[in-house]
């Protein structure tokens, strides 16, 4: 179970020179510091979200299945392209998904990148998912290539009859150059 709530606002900072399970803390909910039982509960989840992730998965790259891309069309210095995205926890539906790349001919960078379900989904018993889509926007900061920004927006029903629609936008910022001499504030 999640800790975010329908309509909750959380601040999270993430400092990737602490250790996996203290790399991600929570400052803000609904623009409060959380008491000490919900840090708990969001150490307790940490936990568990950074031991179930796959280390073959890491990063966005593994998202796009390069030996799918196909080119769609050109906008100015955008190339887009479609792609048969790899999702582990979708990977019986990856025919009901499409992905789609923006590529910066002029940057040579990826712009962003968008994985949608073309057909119903049904990821568990009971669960029908009518609309998917996640999107990963990146931005040159400091002169490197950084996530500015993940969407993710699911609409469908949970039980047959309980509906649900789920957003969850994250924005990246206040980037500093990790450096491993530096103290962390």
């Amino acid at each position: 179970m999640s800790l975010a709530q329908e309509n909750e606002h959380q601040i999270i900072r993430s400092d990737p020179m602490r250790n996996h399970y203290e790399r991600r803390q929570l400052l803000q909910v609904d623009g409060k510091a959380p008491d000490k039982g919900r840090l708990q509960a969001f150490r307790k989840e940490e936990i568990k979200r950074v031991d179930d992730i796959d280390p073959n998965t890491r990063g966005y790259g593994h998202l796009v299945d390069s030996s799918t891309l196909q080119f769609v069309a050109q906008r100015g210095e955008l190339l887009e392209f479609f792609f048969k995205p790899r999702i582990n926890t979708l990977q019986d539906a990856a025919d009901k998904m499409r992905g789609t790349l923006l590529f910066n001919n002029t940057t040579n960078a990826i712009e962003e990148i968008e994985v949608r379900n073309t057909q119903e989904l049904s990821p568990a018993f009971s669960v029908t998912v009518d609309s998917y889509r996640l999107s990963f926007l990146f931005e040159l900061e400091q002169g490197a290539r950084l996530l500015r920004k993940m969407e993710s927006h699911a609409v469908g029903t949970v039980g047959f009859l309980k509906s649900f629609d789920q957003l969850v936008v994250v924005d990246f910022s206040d980037f500093r150059p990790a450096d491993s001499t530096a103290a962390v504030p």
